[in-house]
């Protein structure tokens, strides 16, 4: 490795982990807004019994039909005279040719003076030109050197045909499902004496191999030019789809979560199973952009250690030995460290986007509980620590204390004819609630009490004072 690779390779390194972070929280982010776009979607369809009969009641309703996708329009090769009897929703040609390719690779040599003082790199690029069949034309004035020629265009290249309109019942398919129709079949009625052009007809034989035309001598060994041409075809066929209903065709429905729905499958298959593939099918792609985002930050990781084996290279003796150890170990590190933080960054991810899409309900309730108990507790350490609450609180406690002590005294005091004259216990201070609460009381002073030397005649019960 010189040692501008290696600058450049430790310059890439940050740029293809940021971006394969992205790549990972993107990713998880836009996965849940697919499953809980579909999960929006499949509570608001309703099945259609009858496509052929187009319901104003329906309309703005996600929907699902199952029926025949069916044209009237004829579908035709006019350069080869291909025209399926049967109509056919679309008609591929495919077109290869056999040319000329180039590629290249850059190798690096490394020389020693002759003292062995010091090392030289030198650097070259390899041309290396081979033949192929390619669907496009590949221009040979570009190649680095020449003597490899091309054909200057190609004669005859891919194209296809689409049927229009394309309809359901009474309803009639939008171009966005059209396109979504790409369930292609080899179609084998190719007939050479269908081509209408003579010359072309005479350099024209049955390709075996494609069930196509051949353009040239020999097949079996393709000569710079020729061309193989073969047909595919969409048929005519039951297909099932859940849209939303606009007038007499469809279009994609949007969810809250900013996705657009729109199912469509070959084949008669019920509204679970359209959300199901579709679930799986967003998985599945959730898994090839983890893949993806883990091997962009594993090669961001080992080109940041790419020094290290630059400089493990370069030892004197050692340095092919211990330039490929490091670039081992170098390996197996940053694969290990890549695969631990690419699932912490998407166990991350995952976590992150959940809490933050949860209702409404789930976060604003426990958030006000906490809220008012936090403000309660405030309150509650703000009046302790008032000393005219404390005091207030204090003399209550006292207050209450006299009250349950003066209850048990009276309940325990003998009756009239038990108490000797003149010695009735003094009276306690007495506090009113009202002047409690205003902080207007006062401590009254005991005073003594008269008490008659014999019992007044209408007291002849037994009762506390």
């Amino acid at each position: 490795m010189t040692e501008e690779n290696c600058c450049n390779a430790f310059l890439m390194a940050p740029i293809l982990i940021v971006v394969s972070m992205v790549i990972l929280v993107c990713n998880e982010g836009n996965t849940l807004a697919m499953h809980r776009s579909l999960d929006e979607a499949v509570k608001k369809t309703v099945h259609l019994s009858n496509p052929d009969h187009v319901d104003a009641w329906d309309e703005g309703d996600m929907v699902h039909v199952v029926g025949w996708a069916v044209t009237t329009d004829v579908l035709q090769d006019q350069d080869f005279g291909v025209q399926p009897k049967d109509p056919v929703l679309k008609l591929k040609r495919n077109a290869e040719m056999y040319q000329w390719a180039e590629s290249s690779r850059r190798e690096c040599d490394e020389s020693k003076d002759d003292d062995g003082s010091s090392k030289h790199t030198h650097c070259y690029t390899i041309y290396d030109y081979y033949r192929t069949w390619a669907d496009h034309h590949i221009d040979s004035s570009r190649f680095y050197h020449s003597g490899h020629q091309n054909p200057p265009y190609m004669p005859f290249r891919n194209q296809q045909w689409t049927a229009n309109p394309i309809t359901l019942g009474k309803f009639t398919l939008p171009r966005i499902m059209v396109d979504q129709m790409n369930w292609y079949q080899r179609y084998y009625q190719v007939s050479i004496g269908d081509i209408p052009n003579p010359s072309l007809r005479s350099q024209a034989q049955y390709y075996e191999n494609r069930n196509g035309i051949y353009l040239g001598r020999y097949p079996n060994r393709p000569q710079i030019g020729d061309e193989r041409i073969w047909y595919d075809t969409v048929p005519q066929q039951i297909i099932s789809l859940c849209a939303v209903q606009t007038g007499n065709t469809f279009a994609p429905y949007t969810a809250e979560a900013g996705k657009e729905i729109l199912l469509l499958e070959p084949g008669n298959h019920t509204i679970p199973e359209l959300y199901q593939h579709a679930h799986a099918a967003a998985t599945n792609w959730a898994f090839v952009m983890r893949g993806v985002g883990f091997m962009l930050l594993w090669l961001g990781l080992r080109y940041f250690l790419e020094p290290l084996t630059f400089v493990a290279e370069h030892v004197p003796l050692l340095g092919p030995f211990l330039g490929q150890l490091v670039g081992a170990v170098a390996y197996v590190v940053t694969g290990l460290v890549a695969v631990v933080l690419s699932g912490t960054i998407v166990l991350c991810a995952w976590i992150g986007y959940r809490i933050a899409a949860l209702d409404f309900l789930f976060w604003t309730v426990p958030l006000a509980l906490l809220v008012a108990g936090t403000a309660g507790y405030l309150c509650l350490k703000s009046q302790r620590s008032d000393p005219m609450v404390a005091e207030r609180q204090a003399l209550r406690n006292t207050t209450t204390n006299t009250n349950n002590n003066n209850n048990n005294n009276n309940n325990n005091m003998p009756s009239y004819n038990e108490v000797p004259y003149g010695s009735i216990p003094e009276a306690q201070a007495i506090v009113l609630d009202d002047e409690l609460e205003n902080g207007s009381y006062q401590t009254v002073n005991p005073v003594a009490i008269s008490v008659p030397s014999a019992p007044p005649a209408f007291m002849d019960m037994k009762a506390p004072l």
